[in-house]
């Protein structure tokens, strides 16, 4: 989780990419238990160290209850994820399940959620001093609302070589890959060991 990129342009579109891999065969799985979707949290600073501490300690005494938000997130995931593609290729129609995730998932957040004043706004805003397990699930459900609502998704694309998503805000819309740490220097070896091959 460490080396987890942020590349996405939106955090709703980083949390899709917790799943990578090939796309035709994503493998590459960033949420293998609990306390990996709280360290995704704290890499894209969605909660508070102390709250960290909390929820991980709470886990620990509850892992069935754990589980059942792991299950959660997954399934948030797998909507968000499904909605985006369908945006790159109209042709297979979202399920009307997958809007009705992101809907439960949204009205839990705001259930939790107060107002507050933030540079001459408000936001919604949560306790910190919770237990509940779902507590990383409700900036990540506003976050999807968001993504759908305001970020330009005409931008919207997938690398060329894996399954990440991003918003293509390059001058020329013309970006390949999701990382040229990542992916983009895999397929410049590959064209220079092909150009250069005996």
């Amino acid at each position: 989780m460490r080396r987890f990129e942020q590349i996405g342009g939106h955090l709703a579109i980083d949390f899709v990419n917790t799943l990578g891999g090939r796309p035709e065969d994503p493998d590459d799985e960033y949420l293998n238990g609990y306390n990996d979707v709280l360290a995704w949290t704290e890499r894209t600073s969605l909660l508070q160290p102390y709250t960290l501490a909390d929820l991980r300690n709470a886990a620990t005494a509850n892992p069935e209850l754990a589980d059942a938000a792991l299950e959660r997130a997954r399934l948030l995931r797998k909507a968000l994820d499904r909605l985006l593609r369908a945006n790159l290729n109209p042709k297979p129609q979202p399920r009307k399940g997958d809007t009705a995730t992101i809907r439960t998932a949204y009205l839990e957040a705001i259930a939790h959620a107060t107002l507050r004043p933030h540079n001459l706004h408000l936001a919604w805003a949560w306790p910190d001093g919770t237990n509940d397990l779902n507590r990383p699930l409700w900036p990540i459900a506003l976050a999807a609302v968001d993504l759908f609502q305001t970020a330009p998704l005409q931008l919207l694309a997938q690398c060329q070589h894996c399954r990440w998503l991003f918003l293509d805000t390059s001058r020329q819309h013309n970006r390949r890959w999701c990382s040229m740490n990542a992916c983009g220097a895999i397929m410049k070896m590959r064209r220079y060991r092909a150009a250069h091959r005996p």
